[in-house]
C-alpha cells in the first residue's frame, strides 16, 4: 500500500511539474476591449489597464501583451499610475494586490501587503497618487501609504475628518495645495501640508450642501472644482457647493482638465469646455464610456471604453475614432468546439443585468489566426432583435449553430456569412410553459445522421 501510494504521489508531481514547464507554451486569447484605465510612460508609449490584462501601445502599434501567463496577478486590473522618477507601472486588482511591472523590460514582481491584512474583508484598490517617493493607494478601506524607496508600507488612513471609519476611497485628487479624496460618503480633503491624521481632514457632504452619496469623480477647471456622485453632479464655486446640471442627467464618471479645456466623461457621451465656457459633447452611440486616461491632451483625448478600446477625440471637430486589439469580445467562453480546425464558441448563458454588457455577449469564430466577433453591439443583423448569452454550439453541413438562453437560436452560414435569427417569433420555438414560452432556451444542440 505504501510503494502504490508513493507511485501515485510521484505521478502527479512528475506531471505537475511537467504542466508547469509547459506553460511557457501557451498563448492567451483574452478581450482588451473593456479598458480601466491608461497611462503614459517617459517615452511617450501608452500603458492600459483592461479585462484582459495589461497592453503596451507605441504609437498605433501594440509592443506588449501582459497576462497572468506573464506573470499578471489576475486580467482585470482596477488603477494604474506611473512613477517616472522609477520607471515602474503599478496596476491594482480588486484582491489589494498590486502589480508592479518593469517600464523597462516587463518584468513583473508584486506587493501583497494589502491582500494580507485581514482586518477589512472588502480590500479592492481603487486609485494611486503618486508624489516624490511615495504612492497612495486608495482602498476599500481607506489609504495605504507605501515608501516606493523601499516598497514597504509606510502607514495607513482610515478615518478622515467626521466620515465613519474604514471607508472606501474611490478617488484621489490633488487642486492647488490641497488634496482631495473621494468616499463612499462624500468628499474630504484636507492641506497637502498636513499630516493624515483624522483631525487634519475636513468634510463635505449632505450637512453641508453636497452630497453623502458616493464620490465617484473629482476634478477642476478655472478654479472650479467639479465633483460627481453615483446620482448627481455638483460645483463648487466661491465656497459653496450646487447641483451641475451642464450634463443633463448623464453622471460623469471622470474628468480631466488642461488651461484649455475641461473634459468630462459619462457612459454615454464626453463632454468638452473650452476656456470661453463653450459647452460641447458628443454622443457614445453603443460605446460605453469608462474612464478619462491619464495621457496629456490638446486636440486629442484618449479616453477608455468598456467595449471597444480606446477613444480618441477630436476636439476641433466633435469626431471620435475607436481603437482595440484583436481578439475574442469578451472574456467568457461556453460551449467551445472545434470544427474542421476552426473553434467556434458561445460566451455565456449568465446575464449581467446591465444591457449595455449583456448586448456585447455573443459569439466568436477563430479560424486562421483572425477572431470574428458577433453580437448585438456590431452585428448588423441584429438590429432591432434580441440575441444574448448564446451557450450551446454545434456544425452541420455548412452550417454553425449558436443556442442561447432565452433567445432563441443563430444558424450561420459558413461559406456567405449569412446569419439567421430563430426563435419564438419566426420559428416553432418555445420557452418553458411554466416560465414563458416567449423565452426559448436552448438547452441542447446536436445534429443526428441526416
Amino acid at each position: 500500500m505504501r510503494y502504490t501510494l508513493f507511485a501515485i504521489l510521484g505521478f502527479l508531481w512528475i506531471g505537475s511539474v511537467a504542466s508547469a514547464q509547459s506553460l511557457t507554451d501557451w498563448t492567451a486569447y483574452t478581450s482588451f476591449r473593456s479598458v480601466s484605465g491608461a497611462v503614459e510612460d517617459s517615452e511617450g508609449r501608452i500603458w492600459m489597464t483592461t479585462n484582459g490584462g495589461v497592453l503596451v501601445a507605441d504609437g498605433n502599434e501594440v509592443i506588449q501583451k501582459i497576462t497572468v501567463i506573464d506573470g499578471l496577478t489576475r486580467l482585470d486590473g482596477s488603477a494604474i499610475a506611473y512613477s517616472e522618477s522609477m520607471e515602474l507601472i503599478f496596476v491594482g486588482y480588486l484582491t489589494g494586490v498590486i502589480d508592479v511591472i518593469d517600464a523597462t523590460d516587463f518584468e513583473v514582481t508584486h506587493l501583497t501587503d494589502i491582500e494580507r491584512n485581514n482586518s477589512f474583508s472588502q480590500k479592492g484598490i481603487n486609485d494611486f497618487y503618486i508624489s516624490d517617493n511615495l504612492l497612495l493607494v486608495a482602498t476599500d478601506f481607506g489609504i495605504v501609504e507605501y515608501d516606493l524607496n523601499g516598497m514597504f508600507v509606510k502607514d495607513s488612513y482610515i478615518k478622515f475628518g467626521d466620515f465613519s471609519t474604514a471607508i472606501a476611497v474611490n478617488t484621489i485628487f490633488k487642486f492647488s495645495e490641497t488634496l482631495y479624496i473621494g468616499t463612499e460618503e462624500g468628499i474630504a480633503f484636507k492641506a497637502l501640508e498636513d499630516d493624515f491624521s483624522a483631525n487634519s481632514w475636513n468634510n463635505y457632504n449632505g450637512s453641508n450642501g453636497y452630497s453623502s452619496s458616493s464620490t465617484i469623480a473629482l476634478g477642476a477647471f478655472q478654479n472650479v472644482i467639479y465633483a460627481s456622485t453615483t446620482s448627481d453632479n455638483f460645483t463648487f464655486i466661491n465656497g459653496s457647493w450646487s447641483q451641475n446640471s451642464e450634463f443633463g442627467s448623464n453622471i460623469i464618471v471622470d474628468y480631466s482638465s488642461n488651461d484649455g479645456f475641461l473634459i468630462a466623461l459619462s457612459t454615454e457621451r464626453i463632454y468638452y469646455k473650452n476656456e470661453n465656457g463653450l459647452l460641447s459633447n458628443t454622443f457614445l452611440s453603443e460605446n460605453y464610456g469608462s474612464t478619462l486616461t491619464e495621457i496629456p491632451f490638446s486636440d486629442e483625448v484618449i479616453f477608455g471604453t468598456i467595449n471597444s478600446g480606446l477613444g480618441i477625440l477630436d476636439i476641433s471637430n466633435g469626431s471620435i475614432t475607436y481603437s482595440a486589439v484583436d481578439g475574442p469580445y469578451v472574456n467568457f467562453f461556453e460551449g467551445m468546439k472545434f470544427v474542421d480546425g476552426v473553434l467556434i464558441s458561445g460566451s455565456t448563458r449568465s446575464s449581467s443585468r446591465r444591457e449595455e454588457i449583456d448586448k456585447s455577449r455573443g459569439f466568436y469564430i477563430y479560424e486562421n489566426g483572425v477572431w470574428e466577433n458577433y453580437n448585438e453591439i456590431i452585428t448588423p443583423e441584429f438590429d432591432g432583435v434580441v440575441f444574448r448569452q448564446p451557450f450551446k454550439t454545434t456544425a452541420s453541413g455548412n452550417y454553425y449553430y449558436f443556442g442561447s438562453w432565452g433567445t432563441g437560436l443563430v444558424r450561420f452560414d459558413k461559406n456567405t456569412n449569412e446569419i439567421k435569427l430563430f426563435d419564438e417569433t419566426n420559428s416553432t420555438l418555445r420557452g418553458w410553459p411554466q416560465d414563458s414560452e416567449l423565452y426559448p432556451v436552448i438547452s441542447g444542440l446536436e445534429p443526428d445522421s441526416n
